[in-house]
């Protein structure tokens, strides 16, 4: 999966909308620049910084203070910076002795800043040795996280900035199309904003960071910005700092516009680790990083590949206008299900229930898409990405020999009641006790997950359970369209009664698959030996591997010399190709 990193000034899911300016809250008072130190222990080459993930120009170790300014600021991530030495009368930005601890005073960038990350490379020794040598070290320090000595022994603190770095100052409107500023003003008191210096005062950084009280010079602010009245009559207003503090479902400084709801990123920078999409404090955001806030009416207008109030599912297939998308989900033959959805659908290879979950646990970093990421399950006959390709017969290759199809065994001991049977999720209806080998036959072949099978009962047995005086019997169900190793089919038999008891005989009904059948503790001693279960051991392959499947129609184009099979090898009425013309095979399986 892959996103865009949007070029400065442009941000959101297609880099499309533009950043507005940032800056302080002028009202908010008790905040400090971002304060960054670093000593430089080299004395030939020369410095380079990465910030922001892109390098200053070379800064020559005999740098004084203003030419580490000047370089600085000529990197396009950093406005205006004050640049010290200490002790104040060394000259050099590097050297040996005696030791220089650089102060950097960020004063046009606001809030917590990242650090500066020194690049040694282009640093050399007392030596002569190239970056990297024993006696070249930059030590960086921001956030207070360490102390800098200088030569006399003076300890230095480096700050972490904490004035606000809002999009216009949080005193006005950004137009993202434009990336331009509409400062507010209050309509109850006709206190106004303007452009800023960064300290309150006017300025030219375009942010709203200037506070204008109608009363004029000296006068405070009086009310909270709102259009007709304060906080625009969705949220409270702070009378101390002047902000608005929007009730749920409003946000920006005068609380008029809407917010749109929140999802997990479908793309955003890690947050630790083998950690990304989170859905932490902080981490959802808007539209999912994968559309656009209609600020207005609190509307996401999504990406052609996502869907959702958020956006935060996505299409099934390619999305609607990708290569190859249906008109609708799914193409109408099958259901959009999410990971998590489609985790319990999902089957072993054999066909049965695999009992997978997936997504369960919101804390899990590798199954953040479970309840995002969306997939068609196809109805029976329908396959591919958009479940608009047919499927064609599945059979068995006529030309594969010493393989049977699938048999399997039930035995059913009741003298009243029902029961059903189950095969790869799909369940009968009620069965009588008493039913017939084609009224089973005729349950079976309504699931959706059965072709053509064939039930016949054992020995002289006319009726699908036996009962206390009956001789055992089974019922004995071969597959013929279902190939390979089967799962087994499911029994229920609570319905079923014992007619000297009238209780439930759940017992009574099993099922017998892989060369088992029951015995003599079955009360079955005396079943035909014959009688037994076979695992299938055939292939299930499109067309039989002996024909061309039409995906356009779900029919078999047959190869000269195969025709339409029985399932067992022989002919038949099954459009499979697993039959070899002109053969005298009885469908045995073989």
């Amino acid at each position: 999966m892959t996103g865009c990193v949007c070029e400065h000034p442009f941000f959101g899911y297609d880099c499309s909308l533009r950043l507005c300016p940032t800056g302080d809250d002028p009202l908010t008072e008790g905040q400090v620049n971002e304060v960054q130190l670093f000593t430089c222990d080299a004395t030939g080459g020369s410095l380079v910084f990465f910030y922001r993930g892109k390098p200053t120009v070379n800064i020559p170790v005999s740098s004084s203070s203003g030419a580490v300014k000047a370089a600085l600021e000529s990197h396009p991530d950093i406005s205006e910076v004050v640049v010290t030495f200490n002790p104040t009368d060394v000259a050099s930005v590097c050297q040996a002795s005696p030791t220089n601890v650089v102060r950097v005073e960020f004063t046009q960038d606001f809030g917590s800043l990242p650090p500066l990350v020194p690049y040694l490379a282009k640093l050399s020794s007392p030596g002569g040795s190239p970056g990297g040598g024993t006696a070249v070290a930059v030590t960086v320090s921001r956030g207070g996280e360490s102390v800098l000595y200088d030569s006399n022994s003076l300890g230095y603190h480096s700050t972490s900035g904490s004035k606000e770095a809002e999009a216009c100052s949080g005193r006005g409107y950004c137009d993202r199309y434009d990336g331009e500023c509409e400062c507010f003003t209050s309509r109850e008191t006709g206190d106004t904003y303007a452009s800023s210096d960064g300290y309150g005062g006017l300025g030219g950084r375009e942010d709203c960071g200037a506070p204008v009280p109608a009363l004029g010079g000296g006068a405070r602010i009086r009310a909270c910005p709102g259009d007709l009245v304060s906080c625009s009559g969705h949220g409270a207003c702070n009378t101390t700092s002047m902000t608005c503090e929007c009730w749920q479902g409003y946000e920006s400084g005068d609380c008029s516009q809407r917010a749109c709801p929140l999802a997990r990123p479908w793309f955003a920078y890690p947050t630790a680790d083998e950690e990304a999409h989170s859905f932490a404090k902080g981490q959802a955001v808007p539209c999912a990083n994968a559309g656009i806030c209609d600020q207005g009416t609190g509307t996401c207008t999504c990406a052609n590949w996502v869907t959702g109030a958020a956006c935060e599912h996505m299409v099934c297939g390619a999305g609607e206008g990708g290569p190859g998308a249906p008109t609708s989900p799914c193409s109408g033959h099958g259901r959009c299900l999410s990971q998590s959805e489609l985790a319990l659908e999902a089957t072993r290879s054999n066909g049965g229930p695999a009992n997978f979950t997936y997504g369960l646990d919101p804390s899990k970093a590798s199954t953040w898409d479970g309840a995002s990421v969306m997939g068609c399950k196809c109805d029976r006959g329908f396959e591919g990405a958009f479940c608009s390709e047919r499927a064609c017969p599945l059979g068995d290759d006529p030309n594969t020999r010493g393989q049977a199809n699938e048999r399997q065994l039930i035995r059913c001991e009741a003298e009243g009641g029902t029961f059903t049977l189950a095969f790869r999720g799909a369940s009968t209806g009620a069965i009588a006790f008493d039913a017939s080998a084609l009224e089973v036959e005729a349950a079976l072949e309504l699931l959706p997950s059965v072709g053509d099978l064939s039930v016949a009962f054992s020995g002289a047995a006319t009726k699908a359970c036996f009962g206390g005086y009956d001789p055992c019997s089974v019922m004995v169900v071969q597959f013929q369209t279902e190939h390979g190793d089967l799962p087994s089919l499911r029994a229920d038999g609570e319905e079923l009664t014992d007619a000297v008891m009238g209780a439930s005989a759940t017992s009574g009904i099993a099922v017998y698959q892989n060369g088992a059948a029951p015995g003599a503790a079955e009360n079955c001693a005396f079943l035909d030996q014959g009688v037994t279960s076979v695992r299938g051991t055939t292939e299930s392959l499109a067309c039989s591997r002996r024909g061309l499947c039409d995906r356009g129609t779900g029919l078999c184009k047959c190869f000269a010399g195969y025709g339409p099979s029985d399932g067992l090898g022989g002919a038949g009425a099954i459009m499979d190709c697993g039959f070899v013309l002109g053969s005298d095979r009885a469908g045995s399986g073989d």
